[in-house]
């Protein structure tokens, strides 16, 4: 295979989307994400290129792959001959059950080429994406749905399931529970705004919240992450008091646990060894985004405060 065809092949047990989600969802990822499989594509797609692609893709289905991400955002030309074969490839993947999704940049001379020739139509609008990240999200979010019970999306997330208060025995939590408060907000609320000088930390027990930033205030927000139940947000700015950098956004229904910084200190004097295993709680937190800020320098998020 060229390198100018398939530039870089990746698989979901090793290449993660921008979304932190919690540990059982990580883990699960780990173990069976060789299931979803991200081709990055460069050059040119005609009749000799995008043949060598579908005999790739082929490759792919025998392998067992259930989810195969295209990205184009390096491919410069596509002729029909190239389009009528990528068709094919597709129809064939989901005749077996496999799902193709695309990842082109809206409003480019690709999406408009895509659009006009009709591969849009046959892949699905549902199917083409902004970017990789989010093509990335929703393949993950295919597969967890399938081999993980998904409960929690329909009833809040029990604190005692919270990665960053597993050290908490339940009578803790209880007692952490009277300095906490608890929302419910709707799809597109804001939780956090870009600037704002606050020190609330929010712990999501239902639903997502998307992180966006602007680089300057002349500059449309981005989506850099996306916040999943069972992880905090806001726990840097609730730990250096700092303003925040990048707005959140509910994904859809949100339910959360806020507690702001002059409810910790109370926490502090009365009850000192709760708040200590927060602040350890918020700094494992820390640590585990972190250790995945290779996945996410691409979007800026070793500036941001969540």
């Amino acid at each position: 295979m060229s390198k100018k065809v398939v530039a870089e092949h990746h698989q979901a047990n090793t290449k993660h989307s921008f979304a932190i989600r919690n540990r059982a969802e990580f883990e699960a990822l780990i173990q069976n994400g060789d299931r979803i499989h991200l081709l990055n594509l460069e050059g040119s797609l005609f009749f000799g290129t995008a043949d060598q692609v579908a005999v790739y893709i082929e490759q792919l289905c025998h392998q067992g792959a259930n989810w195969i991400i295209l990205d184009l955002s390096a491919v410069v030309e596509l002729d029909s001959t190239g389009s009528k074969i990528m068709a094919q490839s597709i129809g064939r993947c989901r005749q077996r059950g496999i799902e193709i999704a695309l990842s082109v940049r809206p409003n480019s001379m690709m999406s408009e080429l895509l659009s006009a020739i009709g591969l849009l139509e046959v892949i699905r609008q549902e199917r083409v994406f902004a970017n990789q990240n989010q093509a990335l999200v929703w393949a993950e979010d295919q597969l967890l749905a399938q081999i993980l019970t998904k409960e929690q999306d329909a009833v809040d997330l029990p604190l005692e399931q919270v990665d960053a208060l597993a050290d908490m025995k339940e009578a803790e939590i209880e007692k952490l529970k009277k300095y906490l408060l608890w929302d419910r907000v709707s799809a597109g609320s804001q939780l956090i705004a870009q600037g704002a000088q606050e020190d609330s930390l929010f712990v999501i027990v239902q639903g997502r919240v998307w992180v966006e930033l602007a680089s300057s205030p002349q500059e449309t927000s981005q989506t850099v992450s996306i916040i999943c139940s069972g992880r905090l947000l806001g726990e840097l700015a609730f730990v250096d008091h700092r303003a925040r950098s990048a707005s959140a956004y509910a994904e859809g229904e949100v339910a959360y646990w806020r507690i702001d910084y002059p409810d910790f200190e109370k926490l502090q004097e009365e009850s000192p060894l709760i708040a200590h295993k927060l602040m350890q709680g918020i700094a494992n937190e820390i640590s585990m985004k972190l250790r995945i800020s290779d996945r996410l320098i691409d979007y800026h998020l070793d500036q941001i405060r969540w």
